[in-house]
């Protein structure tokens, strides 16, 4: 049996004494593109061990700066940041539009069946952000294969995701006490949903601190925990624990992917994520994006012209399918919406996931993956789109995804409410009236909030969680 060859001078090398590791810094390039000597070039095209740098640039090491993210992907971020700030408003002031159950006008109903699947459907923006951060979150790493690269995430993440939530945590309990959203309960009335309810007040520095802690650290992801609950609109920020939870999984995975050959990468990846898709786990969605960022770092440019476009059309496919599904649920089944749940496993029963609706656990759908699947590889295999999406008015947006998920709910719950209220009760304007006002006053100001956040808050965090990392390994 003939055994596949493994070139030694790949392998990662001990350096002399007194050598740095990583040898002299070269220059630092302007394009992230490999560059490769013939050696190199080989080991990918003939699938054998890739533990060599595919970028020299350096600077990236100790954290990415905002400026030096991957454009065309933090312009994909900004599309997804404007769709979950569109659903976030249409959830408290417009629920017809976004939820089957909720009662509303006709023009609701049709807008829901016709537009909420592309635009600002319940599930899908999270499910993005959740694939691209399996994307990125390892980005660094799978360019450079150094092991600083690997490390850095594990720590700079959790002070990066918990200055921002402490924040936001303590500004919705501010404007609780303050009274803030006390036209909130007006608005839940008036549009007959209890979403645009004010969220629970916290009652003392120990549920705080619980709280915090339990949304990093629960071992299944919740839409109703208690720090979703305090937090305005509730059962929204869940994805923080996934978030959190799927750095160290992708940490793990990453490490063994320049040390394995070509086919065994992808036989690998593709179990780890068949089986976790089958037990309803979300390192199923993170997975993927790990697995396109090793394909478009590596291999997406050994592509022949007619593979390149093979991989398009399967894209297409599963776009069109995952949007098929979509809009099955939405406007021919909306009742069932839940029924390809059953088509994961139950770890409690050892039978198929009957009760997932019940079970207040945030499941990954089938249509959402197909629909992240295809969009993310088109974009990947498409220079057109990808320069579609590297411009910087969407990289702008996208650099705001994390602060409007974090501000905007409180801002629309508390002046957004009153204005809704105002307008309606004290000077006699009609419920539609009103909601066109508000969305044309509203959105803009959900995103100067953001923007201010970003600066202050995010970048700050940002900051801080460098320093932390920089303070423990000097």
């Amino acid at each position: 049996m003939k055994k596949d060859h493994v070139d030694a001078s790949l392998l990662p090398q001990i350096p002399a004494e007194g050598k740095s590791p990583t040898g002299e810094a070269k220059p630092a390039l302007d394009s992230a593109a490999p560059e490769q000597g013939s050696k190199e070039k080989a080991a990918v095209a003939g699938g054998q061990l890739t533990a060599f740098p595919f970028v020299e640039d350096e600077r990236n090491d100790q954290g990415r700066a905002r400026t030096r993210r991957v454009g065309y992907l933090e312009g994909l971020r900004g599309i997804v940041a404007i769709q979950s700030l569109l659903w976030t408003f249409l959830r408290l002031f417009c629920p017809a539009v976004v939820v089957a159950a909720a009662p509303g006008p006709t023009w609701m109903v049709v807008l829901r069946k016709v537009l909420s699947p592309v635009f600002f459907d319940s599930t899908l923006p999270m499910s993005l952000y959740i694939v691209l951060m399996g994307r990125v979150g390892s980005q660094t790493f799978i360019e450079r294969r150094k092991a600083v690269a690997l490390a850095g995430p594990c720590v700079r993440r959790p002070v990066r995701l918990l200055v921002p939530i402490a924040l936001s945590l303590a500004l919705s309990t501010v404007l609780n006490y303050l009274g803030a959203f006390s036209s909130s309960a007006w608005v839940a009335d008036r549009v007959h949903d209890d979403y645009a309810r004010p969220p629970a007040p916290i009652t003392s520095a120990l549920v705080y601190f619980n709280s915090l802690v339990a949304l990093l650290f629960a071992p299944q992801t919740y839409d109703s925990s208690r720090v979703i609950d305090f937090m305005a609109p509730r059962g929204l920020v869940w994805f923080v624990s996934v978030a959190f939870q799927q750095t160290y999984v992708l940490t793990v995975v990453a490490w063994t992917i320049p040390y394995l050959l070509r086919r065994w990468k992808i036989v690998g990846l593709s179990v780890l994520i068949v089986l976790s898709a089958w037990v309803a786990r979300w390192s199923w969605y993170t997975l993927t994006g790990l697995a396109l960022s090793e394909f478009s770092v590596v291999y997406a440019s050994t592509l022949s012209t007619q593979m390149t476009r093979r991989l398009q059309w399967a894209s297409v496919a599963a776009l069109a399918t995952g949007f098929l599904l979509k809009y099955l649920w939405t406007a021919a089944f909306p009742s069932h919406i839940n029924a390809e749940l059953v088509f994961h496993a139950d770890l409690d029963t050892g039978k198929l996931l009957f009760d997932a609706s019940s079970s207040g656990l945030v499941y990954p759908r089938y249509d959402d993956f197909l629909v992240c699947l295809g969009l993310l590889a088109l974009v990947e295999l498409t220079p057109a789109l990808r320069r579609v999406l590297d411009v910087a008015p969407l990289r702008f947006l996208g650099s705001l995804g994390f602060a409007i998920m974090l501000t905007a709910g409180p801002l629309l719950l508390s002046l957004g409410a009153y204005i809704y209220r105002e307008l309606v009760s004290h000077h006699g304007w009609s419920d539609d009236g009103a909601r066109a006002m508000l969305f044309a006053s509203m959105m803009p100001a959900c995103l100067v909030a953001a923007a201010v956040w970003t600066r202050i808050v995010d970048d700050g965090a940002l900051w801080f969680s460098r320093a932390v990392y920089h303070f423990l390994v000097t």
